[in-house]
């Protein structure tokens, strides 16, 4: 059984190099967004996806981040 936990919200864009604005729901954003792991990404109304952490770093209070995918 796996169990799913909100890590953080995906808010905007950021910038030309297909990085993403997040607001953090985690006391372990270096954990969660390490380089290599896997999210499960879900908008409403549209199916779950699974996206990979290429990179992540802070910025004014959120996290930056970017995905293989």
């Amino acid at each position: 059984m796996s169990t799913e936990y909100l890590v953080g919200i995906a808010v905007r864009v950021h910038g030309l190099r297909g990085e993403l604005v997040v607001d953090l729901h985690t006391d372990s954003p270096e954990e969660r967004f390490a380089p290599g792991a896997s999210l499960i990404a879900q908008r409403p109304g549209s199916p779950a996806g699974t996206l990979t952490v290429e990179a992540a770093r802070p910025h004014s209070g959120r996290l930056l981040v970017r995905f293989v995918e």
